[in-house]
């Protein structure tokens, strides 16, 4: 009898810390998207489905195009390096978050507009400023002023 009291417990016991680590796990998840996301759009995780181009990708099935950011087009020099790039940082089956542009809410040809952070080794980059960064994509300055994005330092930094 006292054997099977001692398992009980000790069975209450391990379930107790489960359900604690999996509480304190949704909780850093949420934490996670607090600390990227800003204002108040739309903003969740996702798995990037597709690269359309060096600028668009298929998240969640939505398609969404990255914030402030112009790559070159498929007539244009560099158009296959600046999608390579997108594929090493953001290759299908990554784990992202899209963070959408407050100011630019109802989309662009029906694409959400956003900040796209890539999961990899534990850390989140801004795609849109590693396209930047690595000169695949320019800042586009008609938009600095139209989009929540365009007073961040990494905006600034390329020309907003």
């Amino acid at each position: 009898m006292k054997k099977i009291i001692v398992a009980s417990v000790l069975f209450i016991g391990i379930l107790g810390i489960l359900i604690v680590l999996l509480h304190i796990y949704n909780d850093s998840d949420n934490m996670l998207l607090k600390a990227l996301c800003k204002g108040s759009a739309m903003c969740f995780e996702g798995v990037v489905e597709d690269v359309i181009d060096g600028d668009t990708l298929e998240i969640n099935g939505e398609t969404v195009r990255l914030a402030l950011i112009d790559t070159p087009e498929k007539w244009e020099n560099y158009y296959e390096a600046a999608i390579d790039f997108v594929w090493e940082i953001c290759p299908i089956g990554r784990k992202v978050i899209v963070d959408e542009d407050d100011l630019q809410i109802s989309g662009s040809y029906r694409r959400v507009v956003a900040v796209v952070y890539c999961e990899s080794n534990g850390r989140f980059k801004n795609l849109n400023e590693e396209l930047l960064s690595a000169g695949y994509a320019k800042i586009l300055e008609d938009f600095c002023e139209r989009s929540e994005f365009g007073k961040e330092e990494w905006a600034t930094l390329y020309g907003c």
